[in-house]
């Protein structure tokens, strides 16, 4: 295997690493068992100084409290740092419900099974083992766990059990059932490898759509995730019609009314202006099936943007089409204004070993070149005992592919379809030639920010709202730095509090230059108009 050689710690630590900010967000996921091996604070404390930009969680009623409690913590780690003017605005949660999964667990943790070789896997239902309780076993019975029962009415002889997306297969050779929640299943390898506990399992008779609800499942949208999400992360979606029950789940009667193209889940109302105002969590579809694929051009709309998770799509898709699939829906996603996440096995070999491979580098680098606003690391890899490590070359990877994009920028093919697109050309047209040090932008929703992440700007972008729970999901797209007005003031006086804010969080001195951009206000009109200017700090 081809190993990349990435700077050492000490480098990387005089480079400014890991807490330097890359353009390309890095999203970690957190389970139950990165609970059960840090308390709340010290998870927040490792989160702040590996420098990550958001939390990928998933609610069940029993894990709700850990998950407000890292919340809390992460406040208060970023209150104490006080590099941001808004802690609770800093890092935002993707939550997902529980869902259909299949994970592979070990008596030992580890065992390498060779090709041909005959093995025993003992299949049940229990859905604490998957949420990341990890079970106590014996002996060298292979066992996998399920969230539902009808995940397992389906395998007979002949099924193919494919283990962390094709590190290997089981061919099934038999199956009897010892009760209703668990099978006895004899299979055979299909290639050697070495097994893991916790790695994910994939099978054409294992269903992982999300409807009808499991239990779990309809606990979590009946509380509609407490409050925590910022993002939910839909999967095992098949229909519009199962789209439209989830958006029904989540917004409630904001469903139906108050949302548009410009924001699917987010209406713009007068109470968005109000600092701690709720706010819907936006919507993200998760793309990890032929079916999945398939079902995009009629439920684009209604979602905020996409995760693409190409290992899963891998399963049901022809590998050499992937590079192609990813780059047509990062390029799309840009042009609707959508958020796009890449999540794909990334840095997966680091799980085991303490460098990634070559390969490994490039794909980090290659979705960050193809406009995707965020990378998604499973848990695989943020769990495992390389985990700093794993955060240290993702953000040098990042910063050092950045630098290289920079010095061959070039404008991202933009169809002005309307005068909010124009607005946003003629800013970023004016933020080439001015040489200005970022792009400024005042917006109530978000969709201001959204527009210009999208265009893939050669300057930061500062997202100033009014509302920290919009800052917090600002924070998640590319290129975006945000804050928060404390009040809000006169559109005459928003400039000059502006200013005080670049000039306090920012490192903006006099002279320095940027353009302000709003799309939604102006002195003429609270909305529908909008204004770009060059200016400076006096």
């Amino acid at each position: 295997m081809n190993q990349a050689t990435p700077h050492s710690l000490e480098t990387t630590a005089q480079a400014g690493f890991p807490h330097a900010e890359t353009r390309t967000k890095l999203i970690w996921s957190v389970s139950t068992q990165s609970f059960a091996a840090f308390s709340a604070a010290d998870l927040a404390r490792r989160f702040a100084h590996f420098g990550l930009d958001a939390a990928k969680v998933t609610y069940t009623l029993e894990n709700a409290p850990l998950l407000k409690k890292f919340r809390y913590a992460l406040a208060a780690e970023m209150e104490a740092n006080g590099s941001r003017s808004a802690a609770e605005g800093w890092c935002p949660f993707l939550v997902s419900p529980l869902g259909r999964l299949a994970h592979l667990f070990l008596a030992n943790g580890t065992r390498e099974v060779s090709a041909g070789e005959n093995v025993n896997i003992e299949i049940m239902v229990d859905a604490a083992a998957v949420a990341g309780q990890i079970p106590k076993l014996e002996g060298d019975t292979l066992s996998i766990r399920v969230t539902s029962p009808d995940m397992i009415s389906g395998l007979k002889e002949g099924s193919r059990i494919v283990i962390s997306y094709q590190q290997t297969e089981f061919v099934v050779e038999s199956v009897s059932r010892k009760s209703n929640d668990v099978l006895a299943v004899k299979a055979k390898v299909v290639e050697s490898a070495l097994l893991l506990s916790g790695m994910d399992v994939h099978s054409s008779d294992i269903p992982r759509d999300l409807f009808p609800l499991t239990h779990a499942d309809a606990q979590a949208f009946e509380r509609r995730f407490d409050d925590l999400a910022d993002y939910v992360v839909v999967s095992g979606i098949r229909t519009a019609d199962e789209l439209t029950r989830v958006r029904r789940m989540i917004l409630g009667d904001a469903a139906a009314s108050g949302t548009s193209k410009r924001h699917p889940t987010v209406g713009i109302k007068d109470a968005i202006r109000e600092r701690s105002s709720s706010v819907p969590p936006r919507i993200l579809l998760k793309v990890d099936s032929r079916a999945s694929l398939e079902l995009l051009d009629t439920v684009f709309d209604d979602v905020d943007g996409l995760i693409l998770s190409r290992s899963e799509l891998g399963l049901s898709m022809p590998a050499h089409e992937l590079p192609i699939i990813q780059k047509k829906l990062i390029a799309r996603c840009n042009h609707l204004a959508k958020l796009v996440i890449v999540a794909s096995e990334l840095m997966y070999s680091m799980r085991v070993n303490p460098n990634p491979t070559r390969a490994e580098v490039s794909d980090m680098a290659n979705a960050a070149a193809d406009g995707a606003d965020a990378l998604f690391l499973a848990e695989e890899v943020t769990e495992g005992p390389h985990a700093e490590l794993v955060a240290d070359v993702s953000k040098e990877t990042l910063i050092n592919s950045e630098h290289l994009h920079d010095s061959n920028w070039h404008r991202v093919p933009f169809e002005i379809a309307n005068d909010d697109d124009a607005v946003a050309s003629g800013a970023l047209e004016i933020a080439e030639h001015a040489k200005v040090k970022a792009i400024v932008c005042l917006t109530e929703g978000g969709y201001t920010a959204m527009r210009l992440s999208s265009l893939r700007t050669p300057v930061d972008i500062i997202a100033v709202t009014y509302n920290h729970n919009v800052m917090r999901q600002l924070s998640l797209l590319r290129s975006v730095k945000v804050l928060t007005l404390e009040r809000a003031p006169a559109f005459d006086q928003v400039l000059q509090e502006t200013k005080k804010l670049l000039e306090r969080y920012c490192g903006f001195a006099r002279g320095d230059r940027f353009v302000f951009v709003s799309l939604t206000a102006s002195p003429i009109a609270a909305r529908n108009s909008n204004i770009f200017t060059l200016q400076e700090i006096d």
